[in-house]
Order: structure tokens, then sequence, then C-alpha cells
């Protein structure tokens, strides 16, 4: 909205009349007649605006124009008027705090998978419970129990793929200790004295298809996902890593005969297998078993 002129058209032209009723003055008698009415006129502050639109923002820069558009404002007024301040009270700010500390759930930015009800079926989903936001504390705390897994089974090209099995675990640890075998499955195959634990284990990885890396086989990959789920799910410090490969190694189950690949060097060092041995103790051997020259 452009301002209004500060000289009123009427005021002047009524001034015109008085000054020079019968048009007898000449234009520069004239002017000189008006210039009084014209400083003083134009010497009037101007009144402040009182009022503003909130929705336009339009400015008044006179008293008329405000005026004449108060009218027909205040009529929407009660439209504009600013909503009461919120009372405050120690729930409703905790509420705001937990509401400001939520993040999106990584399980969204995954491949939407229809046998989950928000995003990538594994573990996560278990961190929102299907909402699609969680603590940044539970994602933090998620994402280093992830690495760790990842580390221990570095084998797996996507660590993600090992939550589903790690989830098997806690469920067939727990299962183990309270002396109940319903989340345990029978194995289809395995070794005579596994513990079930190491059994379920077995049966995940065959029916998964998780061996699919070029490097690992079935059984590389059932040891070292019960190694790694038990430190998971027990306190346990009878495990260490291979001095050749890294990969963890359960050193009670080969003190007590139970590996016939695995040993102590005599240095204390470990090693998961014959071929990690061989790499350790003859290094100079090629993989088919011949000296190198």
């Amino acid at each position: 909205m452009q301002p209004s002129n500060p000289i009123d058209v009427d005021a002047l032209a009524q001034e015109i009349r008085r000054v020079d009723g019968r048009h007898s003055l000449g234009a520069g008698a004239l002017a000189e007649a008006l210039l009084p009415f014209i400083t003083a006129t134009l010497s009037v502050e101007q009144e402040p605006v009182a009022w503003q639109d909130k929705n336009t923002h339009w400015s008044f820069h006179s008293a008329e124009d405000h005026h004449r558009y108060e009218r027909v404002a205040s009529l929407y007024r009660p439209l504009y008027a600013h909503p009461p301040t919120p009372v405050s009270s120690p729930a409703r700010d905790e509420e705001i705090e937990r509401l400001k500390g939520e993040i999106p759930c990584p399980c969204t930015t995954f491949e939407q998978d229809e046998t989950c009800p928000v995003g990538y079926p594994s573990l996560l989903c278990g961190a929102c419970g299907g909402k699609g936001v969680v603590r940044a504390e539970t994602v933090i705390a998620l994402a280093a129990e992830m690495l760790k897994i990842a580390e221990q089974v570095d084998e797996l090209e996507d660590p993600f793929a090992a939550w589903e099995s790690i989830e098997l675990l806690k469920s067939a640890s727990l299962s183990d200790r309270s002396g109940s075998g319903d989340a345990v499955r029978e194995p289809r195959c395995g070794v005579v004295g596994w513990p079930p634990l190491k059994k379920a284990i077995w049966d995940q990885v065959v029916a998964a298809n998780l061996n699919s890396g070029k490097y690992i086989s079935a059984w590389d990959l059932t040891d070292s996902i019960y190694a790694a789920a038990t430190l998971v799910t027990s306190d346990r410090t009878d495990t260490a890593n291979c001095c050749h490969c890294g990969r963890i190694v359960d050193t009670r189950e080969m003190k007590d005969g139970g590996d016939p690949f695995g040993s102590q060097l005599s240095d204390g060092r470990w090693t998961c297998s014959v071929e990690c041995w061989d790499a350790i103790v003859d290094p100079d051997r090629t993989e088919d078993g011949r000296d190198e020259p």
C-alpha cells in the first residue's frame, strides 16, 4: 500500500477559494499566498502507526490512512489475536526434552521390507518398536555394539547380516541359562557335543546362507559368531584373538580338547585353525604344502 499524501486535497481547495475566490491572482501571487498553508501542513508531525496487519505487514504513514483501515481491520482483529502463552509444567518440559532428543531410527534408512513394520528387518527394529524414532543414546549404544560385532566377525561383507543371528543367539543363550530349550531349534547338522547355542548358530547360518563370502565357510562363520555371541551374552573372559587372522578363539574349548585345529603357541599366543598354525610356525610353506625354494 502506498503512503497517503500528507496534504489533504479538500483542505487545499478550501484554502485556494479563501485567498483567491475571484481567481484574480496570478500563478506567482497564488503560490505566495498558499505558501504559509503548505508550510504549516507539512510541518505537522504525522501520527505514529498504532496497528499493523500481521498477515500483510502493511504500514500506515498517516492518521487518516490508519483510521480508514482500522475500521475494517477491527472486524477481523480477533482472527489475528496472539495465542495465550502456554503454562509451563515439569511434565510438559520433560516431554519437550524427550521429543527433542529423538531422531529418525536407523532402520528407516535401509531398504524397505514388507516383513518389517518400519524398515530393515533386523535387531535395530527393536530399538524404535516400529515407531520410526528413537533416542539418540539408544542409537549410539547400538552402533557401538554393532561395530564390536563387525570387528569380531570381520569376514562379513555386511555387518548388519549378523544382527539376525545375534538376536537368535541372545534368546538361545537365555534359554540355555533357564534350562528351557524351546527357543533353540534342533540343528539340521552339526558336531556331536556342541553346546545348544552353537548348534542354533549353525542352523541359522545354514538357513540364512550367510556363508556367501569368498574366504569363509559355514564352519568358520559359525565359530566366529558363536565366539562373538558368548562375549555379548555373558561375561566370559576365556577368549583370545588368533595371532594370524585375528578371529576370536574359544580357549576354553581348545583347553578341553574340543577343537583339534586351534592351539596355543609356546609364547602364549593362540591360533584358530591348522592353516593359521602353519602360517605362524612355518611361514615359508606355500598353500599347497611345498616349501619355498
